[in-house]
């Protein structure tokens, strides 16, 4: 009895796997990562916007009333929680390749790729980027990028030379 149970889990398991199906983008698809330069990235204005939904959030950090929400690789969000029950969704901080964030005596850290933006957020109501400081981090385009179209690190290479990857062309 026990050999039939034996084998028909083994079955059942080998059909399972079998019948799984494990799709990779071509490489015609992977030729349309759009990249930007690591320069490019540099004179992009980091921008404090008006706020926007969360799609794809990362990390969350909580600094006094505030809560800080990584929207991996796009950006922060502030929101103000002063009133727990109806928090507001004041601003939000767009940086590509954001996915860190530490906040000290109201300043904010974030990374950027490889690079650490500063800003001042003691104001929610006047939040300031106070400075760009260059090659801070190792840059790793899989990491940072892994999120951006469906983990296309899992089965595209990328190609440092041309920069950073930003997404991928129709």
């Amino acid at each position: 009895m026990k050999i039939i149970k034996l084998t028909t889990y083994l079955l059942f398991i080998s059909f399972v796997m079998v019948s799984c199906k494990v799709e990779y983008k071509n490489d015609s698809q992977c030729d349309k990562l759009k990249y930007i330069t690591f320069e490019e990235l540099r004179n992009i204005e980091i921008k404090i916007d008006l706020p926007k939904d969360i799609n794809n959030s990362g990390k969350i950090y909580i600094y006094n009333n505030i809560l800080l929400i990584n929207e991996k690789n796009k950006g922060i969000h502030i929101i103000d929680n002063s009133n727990k029950q109806l928090p507001i969704n004041k601003a939000f901080i767009n940086i590509i390749g954001n996915v860190d964030i530490a906040v000290k005596e109201g300043i904010l850290y974030a990374d950027s790729c490889m690079d650490m933006i500063v800003i001042d957020i003691n104001d929610l109501n006047n939040i300031k980027v106070l400075q760009r400081k260059l090659d801070v981090f190792n840059y790793d385009n899989v990491n940072n990028t892994d999120n951006i179209n469906n983990n296309l690190s899992d089965y595209c290479g990328y190609d440092l030379d041309k920069g950073i990857v930003i997404g991928v062309s129709k």
